[in-house]
């Protein structure tokens, strides 16, 4: 059976600490319908669980692109709860931030179904999984499991390095839609119209972030006219939620 990809958990805490980086929470969900009609069924991780493979969270899925170790793994009423450090690399402190930022919100498993059934109405029953890895991605679907914690030390993040942040966020944001597209393709079902939404929204932030950014590259402004703009932008982005307003 090829590599399938769980459905996106939203986060739902940060903390900072000095212990080192760290992220917790649902990886996984029992008994609920996700985004492609599969229902994870309790007991469905146990045999992947009692095992001694090592569990490594990454980014996005993409196997180049590690963050750390699973350091606790555990299965509740719930569903798969974990516990991973996040290695200080730059790639890791990177992350970090965004997750803090919150423009990393979600959690996701890449598994391979060994034991499946369907229901009455159709819906596939994921009755044992091999856990392969669990992955930090961009875009919410499932907001029944959620991270609950994010610890590390605050650093402040220079503009270079911010604007690669968003950068490989985008791409990890491209790279799930396309993972979900090539999922439902494979079953001969297309993108539902929440699917085709939200990559639409993306788009659109996508290319007039662009745009703006275009503006100010190919069109300099006056002196002191620079520093009104990012006033601006940055009012704009508190305004949407996505800063902070601080004082």
């Amino acid at each position: 059976m090829n590599l399938q990809y769980g459905d996106l958990l939203r986060i739902g805490e940060v903390k900072a600490s000095g212990d080192g980086m760290e992220v917790s929470g649902y990886i996984s969900t029992y008994g609920n319908v996700d985004a492609v009609g599969d229902v994870v069924m309790p007991g469905a991780f146990d045999a992947a669980l009692a095992g001694d493979r090592k569990l490594r969270l990454l980014l996005g899925h993409d196997q180049r692109m590690v963050l750390g170790l699973a350091q606790e793994l555990k299965s509740d009423e719930r569903g798969v709860w974990g516990r991973f450090a996040i290695s200080r690399t730059q790639l890791g402190q990177d992350t970090h931030t965004l997750l803090k930022d919150g423009a990393l919100d979600s959690f996701s498993i890449g598994y391979i179904p060994t034991l499946v059934e369907f229901d009455d109405v159709g819906h596939r029953l994921l009755k044992q999984i091999d856990l392969l890895e669990a992955s930090v991605v961009a875009v919410p679907a499932n907001d029944r499991a959620v991270v609950t914690g994010v610890k590390a030390l605050d650093t402040d993040v220079p503009l270079d390095r911010l604007m690669a942040q968003i950068a490989r966020n985008l791409e990890s944001g491209a790279a799930e839609a396309e993972a979900l597209a090539a999922r439902r393709a494979a079953d001969e079902r297309k993108l539902s119209d929440a699917h085709v939404q939200a990559i639409k929204s993306l788009k659109d932030a996508a290319e007039a972030a662009a745009q703006r950014l275009a503006n100010l590259v190919d069109e300099p402004a006056p002196s002191g006219g620079m520093a009104l703009r990012l006033e601006l932008a940055r009012r704009r982005l508190i305004a949407a939620g996505v800063l902070e307003h601080t004082t």
